[in-house]
């Protein structure tokens, strides 16, 4: 039903210009609430990334009968800019594709395209960009590994698990996808959720533990919902 209104939202407003309106309308159908930037609105404003690609992606799997990846879809809010800003990339039609391909971004190999051509294309790019393209690629862990919500307040990162990530990674589990990293770090349960807080030194450069938080991502992965190895093509 969801998805259904939200493909009627992209037909009321089919301008690509008007991804402010998609996704004001989307608000209304989901709540409000973080994307990947500081603030949902910083996405909106830049054209509605993620909603207009989920949204879409969302409603086109739905009237074809395809199944989504077995994955959460992971809230992250780091209290970072990341977006891309006008002076940037001025085209609102080249911002929906980079965003698309950002979303959709799932390897390695993809991410580092993207990269370099957003170096080819528009110059070196600014600290949003940096931030967006990290948190884009700590997402995709997350997802993958169940992850409800994963905040920063001050010098702690907090990372919950979903109820299935917390069923896998009880006991042993955690302490092995906590050795990916050097942040220390507290575990408990609350409401039945795995909740890892992770400690950052005051001097850590966001870069660092960007680093760190991934890492531990990855790890959690590895636990929790391993990921069949990708064939040479």
């Amino acid at each position: 039903e969801v998805a259904e209104k939200r493909l009627q939202a992209i037909k009321d407003f089919t301008e690509l210009g008007s991804g402010f309106k998609i996704a004001m309308r989307d608000l209304s159908i989901r709540g409000a609430g973080n994307l990947l930037g500081k603030q949902q609105h910083g996405f909106i404003d830049s054209v509605g990334y993620d909603l207009y690609t989920q949204m879409l992606q969302e409603a086109v799997n739905k009237r074809r009968g395809i199944k989504s990846a077995e994955k959460t879809d992971a809230e992250i809010d780091l209290g970072l800019e990341a977006y891309l800003p006008t002076d940037y990339v001025a085209d609102s039609r080249q911002k929906i594709e980079l965003y698309k391909r950002i979303r959709e971004a799932d390897s390695d190999e993809a991410e580092t395209e993207i990269s370099e051509d957003l170096i080819d294309r528009f110059g070196d790019y600014p600290q949003p960009v940096t931030n967006l393209l990290a948190i884009a690629h700590l997402k995709r862990f997350a997802d993958l590994a169940w992850v409800n919500h994963v905040t920063k307040a001050g010098q702690k990162l907090t990372v919950v698990l979903s109820p299935q990530a917390t069923a896998k990674a009880q006991g042993e589990p955690i302490f092995k996808a906590l050795s990916a990293t050097t942040l220390k770090a507290q575990v408990a349960i609350t409401d039945g959720k795995l909740t890892v807080t992770l400690a950052l030194p005051k001097d850590m450069k966001t870069a660092t533990w960007l680093d760190q938080l991934t890492g531990f991502l990855q790890g959690l992965l590895t636990v929790v919902n391993p990921q069949p190895e990708k064939k040479s093509a």
